[in-house]
């Protein structure tokens, strides 16, 4: 297990390995390269990145994410609070999930005051894989993309291709 406390600023290379467990309790601004293949938790802090962010396992973000530049998910990404997207993010594959109010986790995380929150004024991708909308999204409005027509929302109506996300 690695925890990551203060502020922490990566300008190089970071792997989380397979098998490992990454808790995130403070700023993460990420000028590198980042790139997650075991489990990564953020808690009571953010992730700012601002250039190449790829989550091949388990991302479970319980605070915040600002994507200004590149994030590829093609394992599980959990959004139980806020991911706000300036740029792009990819989803090859994997899961993404925008949890509810109150959703249950594995974590012991208290999620009553909790629901995944979207952001996007850039474009998301969903190349393969899903993007499940459990939670809200945002007032801004961005371009969601699909590929293998796998967007599922659960509240108001989902449209199959490209699609404008407003509030």
């Amino acid at each position: 297990i690695m925890n990551i406390l203060g502020i922490f600023l990566n300008e190089g290379n970071i792997t989380c390995e397979s098998n490992s467990t990454t808790n995130i309790n403070t700023r993460l601004t990420n000028e590198g390269n980042i790139t997650n293949e075991g489990i990564m938790l953020v808690y009571d802090s953010s992730i700012i990145n601002k250039n190449s962010f790829t989550n091949t396992y388990v991302l479970s973000n319980y605070s915040t994410v600002n994507n200004d530049s590149l994030l590829i998910n093609s394992g599980t990404f959990n959004n139980y609070n806020l991911l706000h997207n300036k740029n792009s993010i990819t989803n090859n594959g994997g899961s993404f999930i925008n949890k509810q109010l109150n959703a249950t986790n594995s974590n012991s995380v208290n999620t009553s005051s909790l629901y995944g929150l979207i952001t996007n004024d850039g474009s998301i991708t969903i190349n393969n894989g899903s993007l499940v909308n459990k939670g809200k999204l945002g007032p801004r409005g961005g371009l969601v993309k699909t590929k293998k027509n796998k967007l599922k929302k659960t509240s108001g109506k989902t449209k199959k291709d490209t699609k404008k996300i407003t509030s």
